[in-house]
């Protein structure tokens, strides 16, 4: 696991929700990011959702592509192998994966679930948060959020 992911998990707290899941009765589970997904049980009794905030990643293949010395860039190397894999294991273990953009959707499908990016969230895997998609028709820009005014 990366470092930043293992220092949230909790013995006591995953032994909580398993036992809430197995008793619960619940028709879905939301995990609001990838971190507190560590904690979930392997398999899960009901419908579950992944909402995914950035490619976590990427932001650690940027530390690396930008670290100075051998030691913090083999550092940084090995958390971002470290997050990719746990990250696609995770996006594959969640029915539904949330995204906050396109970009970041196409990237979940391809290279961690290999699904087709849609917007209908009753026939796909990874979906784009639709409070982002009506910011858009709002017309709401991105420019001063996002690198180089992509969106």
């Amino acid at each position: 696991l990366p470092y930043a992911v293992s220092r949230y998990r909790s013995t006591a707290f995953r032994l909580r929700l398993g036992e809430l899941l197995r008793h619960g009765g619940f028709d879905v589970v939301v995990s609001d990011f990838l971190v507190p997904a560590v904690n979930l049980p392997a398999t899960l009794p009901c419908a579950s959702v992944l909402f995914q905030h950035n490619v976590e990643a990427e932001i650690w293949r940027r530390y690396t592509e930008v670290a100075s010395g051998p030691v913090k860039r083999a550092y940084f190397r090995m958390q971002w192998r470290r997050m990719a894999r746990f990250e696609g294991a995770t996006c594959r273990r969640f029915d539904v994966v949330v995204a906050v953009s396109e970009q970041d959707a196409k990237h979940f499908g391809e290279v961690y679930v290999r699904s087709e990016l849609t917007e209908d969230f009753s026939q796909a895997r990874i979906i784009v948060d639709p409070d982002i998609q009506n910011a858009k028709s709002a017309g709401i820009s991105y420019e001063l959020v996002s690198p180089g005014g992509q969106e």
